[in-house]
């Protein structure tokens, strides 16, 4: 069998509790998913949410507030679509500086 190579996984920066997921958030996402009914319409999409699913509790897009509960894959698709990370991705991204050498080539 061959090795696995392990690619690097995008991180964001700062400490959890630094991006808005202190203690508070934590509170707050288990009482909404307690008094989540069963077949609640997505903050996002609108398709509707069950316990089984895997489900975030969703910041607005300022992150000055909160939307409610969203599905993991529209919160996270939310994320991507965003100008910051958008940014972030293509300073990761782009092109080292060439290398300056003592001679022409």
């Amino acid at each position: 069998m061959g090795t696995r190579i392990r690619r690097p996984v995008w991180r964001p920066p700062g400490s959890t509790k630094a991006r808005g997921y202190d203690a508070d958030h934590k509170k707050r996402r288990a009482a909404a998913l307690a008094a989540m009914p069963e077949g609640a319409p997505c903050a996002r999409c609108g398709r509707p949410m069950y316990s089984w699913m895997r489900l975030h509790l969703d910041h607005a897009d300022d992150r000055s507030s909160y939307l409610g509960l969203s599905h993991s894959s529209c919160n996270v698709a939310a994320s991507n679509r965003s100008p910051r990370r958008r940014l972030s991705r293509a300073i990761a991204a782009a092109p080292a500086a060439p290398l300056r050498t003592s001679r022409q080539w």
